[in-house]
């Protein structure tokens, strides 16, 4: 390897660098020179003649593997490296990994040095399919928003892998378009923590507005580098700057959610995600670190040590999580005999719901969210109760899957259902209502009768105020909606 052996020289112009390094007698013949450049031009001679060349005058190709087939009997010659560009990225490429000898050799040892990628990749990509047959099985067998946590996270393991791998230059031996295959591996790594925000955001119990800017900003972000990389106003590299900010702005923002979604609102499920968050942001900035001193040290190996604990992590999280909702499973067998469970739709009944409202809450902000299915009766009437209680499993379905998480789920009549969270505003009630009647839609499209359910909330601002009167006032806003689609419906 001729890392850190050119013996560089000095020239008259500024903008050209030079090294020289003397083939050491008795290496045989059939040699290769394998040499990694970083976004510059260059030209490789042999005694004094030219002998091989490359040409990045835009800065567009980013790092790449060129592979030079020396002539025989070149031991003992003084080979000569010849570089035009920047400084800082002509003394990149003469300290980066440049190997010298026997091909099968010189082979050998880049596959060797770059296997790692390789394993990782294919890792990653089974990984990614085993995660998109999940979500698909989760968007087919649930009601809820739950495969779209999956569906991201398959994203951000997806790109992973292919960062890596076309960042490891395997991509570029076998395809040979180095340009493409950079703007790939930039694209993917400025695509990868937008998933992993989107990821983060499905499994907190309260919706972030904090990680919905930053993905805003990772777009924008996105759009301005290739707008600039279009235009031939920047390469790609210099506009990595902007990214590498967003990273660890994002690493502080998720960790404090983390942090809040763990202490305040007891989301003991984010512990092992958040930790194994941690571990992968601080495996990152060191390999940011790295970067920015010498991209040639192999900066990718960290970021990888840093996904595999942070996969080993979501491994264990999910094993966790198929523990607890099997546990859980177990569970709703023995609570379907007693007083506090509707047996039809396993929520809490009218008997546990009476009882809660007796227990004093802490929180002020407690808030009554009613629900009643229309047409019920009629559905009944004309198509049997075997529908009507498809029907009422559907609604306590979507009911469950979109406030579970927030708070407690009742069935309190045949057709009506109640929904008590503590510590929300009216903001958040309204962006959960308007999230629940998406997966209402969802659940129509697989029913031939359309399911319709009225709805009303009510905040309780003031410990002063009773929870019961709370409870009236959602349940009459409930009404005066179900008044208001009856007149639809009549006009």
């Amino acid at each position: 390897m001729l890392k850190g052996k050119w013996n560089q020289k000095s020239c008259s112009d500024d903008s050209v660098w030079e090294g020289d390094y003397r083939i050491p007698e008795g290496c045989g013949n059939n040699l290769v020179l394998s040499l990694e450049s970083f976004w510059c031009s260059f030209q490789v001679l042999l005694d004094g003649e030219e002998l091989y060349s490359y040409e990045d005058a835009h800065e567009v190709k980013g790092t790449n593997r060129q592979w030079i087939q020396l002539p025989d009997k070149a031991a003992g010659e003084t080979l000569t490296l010849r570089l035009w560009g920047r400084k800082e990225l002509a003394e990149q490429t003469m300290k980066g990994n440049t190997y010298l000898g026997e091909k099968g050799a010189v082979f050998y040892q880049f596959f060797k040095d770059n296997l790692y990628a390789l394993i990782l990749g294919v890792e990653a990509l089974l990984l990614s399919c085993v995660l998109l047959l999940y979500s698909i099985y989760l968007r087919h067998h649930s009601t809820g928003s739950i495969y779209r946590g999956t569906e991201y996270l398959t994203g951000f393991v997806l790109l992973t892998g292919i960062w890596i791998v076309t960042d490891s230059q395997f991509v570029q031996i076998l395809a040979g378009k180095t340009g493409l295959i950079s703007l790939i591996s930039f694209v993917s790594f400025m695509v990868m923590p937008l998933f992993l925000l989107l990821f983060v955001q499905e499994v907190m119990i309260r919706r972030r507005r904090s990680l919905d800017i930053l993905c805003i900003l990772f777009l924008a972000n996105l759009a301005v580098c290739l707008l600039v990389y279009l235009l031939r106003i920047l390469p790609l590299f210099r506009c990595l700057l902007g990214t590498h900010f967003l990273i660890i702005l994002s690493v502080g923002v998720v960790l404090k959610c983390g942090i809040e979604e763990i202490t305040r609102y007891h989301n003991t499920e984010i512990r092992l995600i958040i930790a194994g968050f941690g571990i992968l942001s601080l495996f990152g900035c060191a390999a940011l670190g790295v970067f920015y001193y010498n991209p040639s040290y192999g900066y990718s190996y960290l970021f990888s040590a840093g996904m595999i604990f942070f996969v080993a992590f979501l491994a264990v999280a999910a094993i966790k999580k198929i523990y607890y909702h099997l546990e859980q499973s177990a569970c709703m067998e023995v609570y379907r005999n007693l007083a506090y469970v509707d047996a039809m739709t396993c929520l809490a009944n009218r008997n546990a719901f009476t009882e809660d409202q007796q227990k004093e809450k802490p929180a002020v902000n407690i808030a009554y969210l009613v629900f009643d299915i229309n047409n019920l009766k009629m559905v009944n009437d004309q198509y049997g109760h075997q529908e009507g209680d498809k029907l009422i499993q559907n609604a306590a379905d979507s009911i469950r899957n979109a406030f579970d998480r927030l708070g407690k789920c009742y069935r309190i009549g045949g057709d009506e259902f109640v929904v008590v969270i503590q510590e929300i505003s009216e903001k958040e009630i309204e962006r959960e209502i308007r999230r629940w009647e998406i997966c209402v839609q969802k659940i129509n499209r697989t029913r031939l009768l359309p399911m319709e359910i009225a709805w009303g909330f009510a905040l309780r601002e003031s410990a002063d105020i009773p929870e019961k009167e709370v409870f009236a006032e959602a349940d009459a806003n409930m009404y005066h909606r179900k008044q208001a689609m009856k007149n639809r419906m009549r006009n």
